[in-house]
Order: C-alpha cells, then sequence, then structure tokens
C-alpha cells in the first residue's frame, strides 16, 4: 500500500523501494511484482526486469501456449 501512494505522489524512487521490499517479504504478489517492472522499465538496466518477469512466469499454473 505504501508503494502505491508514493508512486501516485509521483516518488517513484521510494515506491520502488516499497515494492521491491514487500517482494522479499512475499514474492507471490503479482501486482507488486508488475509495479516492479514498470517502474524498473526506465531503468538502463533489463537484467532485474527481466529477473522479474522470469519468476511471475514460472508461478503462473496456466499452461504455456
Amino acid at each position: 500500500a505504501l508503494g502505491k501512494i508514493r508512486e501516485e505522489a509521483g516518488n517513484t524512487a521510494q515506491a520502488l523501494a516499497n515494492y521491491q521490499r514487500s517482494l522479499e517479504l512475499d514474492n507471490r504478489q503479482e501486482y507488486v511484482a508488475s509495479r516492479v517492472a514498470a517502474l524498473q522499465g526506465g531503468a538502463s538496466a533489463l537484467g532485474p526486469s527481466v529477473e522479474l518477469g522470469t519468476r511471475i512466469a514460472e508461478r503462473s499454473t496456466e499452461p504455456t501456449r
């Protein structure tokens, strides 16, 4: 919730830090993972975003097509 509030207030750096901490505590939060990926999209290094996307895909219960 704090990450969302900070993101809506325009403080993306703190929002990202809050979202990342939340994922450290519980990495099954797909919404939080998607916000981290979106906020990191503007970063020059894609590594963390790719890693996060891979983790989300691995947790998916739907079969791949």
